[in-house]
C-alpha cells in the first residue's frame, strides 16, 4: 500500500474512529471543546429519531473523510439517564489485523448516547 506518511492506509485506527464519533456528537448536539453542555439540553423522545439519524449521518460522513478503504456498520442507541441500568455488549468475528470496532459513550446532561462502529476492510 501506498506510504502516507508512515500510517498504512488500510490500517484501522481506533482512535481516528473515535474522533469521528466525538465530533459528530458535538455537530448535531452543537457542542464546544471544553465547554458545559447548555441546562436546556436535556432528553426528548420527541427529538430521538431525529438525534439518532443526524448521528448516524454525521459518524459515516466523518468515517469517510478518513479516507480508509473500510466498509462500516453505525449503530447509535440514545436513552435518557434516570438511573435505569443498561449493557451494551458488542461481538464480532473479523481479522483483528485489519478490522476493529470502537465504541463510545457520551453523556450529555440526562441524555446518554452510546455510538458503535464496525470496521472491516476492503
Amino acid at each position: 500500500m501506498a506510504d502516507d506518511g508512515g500510517a498504512d492506509k488500510g490500517e484501522y485506527i481506533g482512535e481516528e474512529v473515535a474522533k469521528a464519533i466525538d465530533d459528530g456528537i458535538n455537530a448535531v448536539f452543537q457542542l464546544k471543546e471544553g465547554e458545559n453542555p447548555p441546562a436546556t439540553l436535556i432528553y426528548s423522545k420527541e427529538k430521538v429519531i431525529s438525534w439518532s439519524n443526524q448521528l448516524l449521518d454525521y459518524t459515516n460522513r466523518n468515517l469517510s473523510k478518513l479516507d480508509k478503504p473500510f466498509k462500516y456498520c453505525v449503530s447509535c442507541i440514545i436513552q435518557q439517564n434516570n438511573d435505569s441500568k443498561f449493557t451494551v455488549a458488542l461481538g464480532a468475528s473479523f481479522d483483528t489485523n485489519t478490522d476493529g470496532i470502537c465504541s463510545a459513550q457520551r453523556e450529555i446532561n440526562d441524555i446518554v448516547i452510546i455510538i458503535s462502529v464496525f470496521a472491516m476492510l476492503i
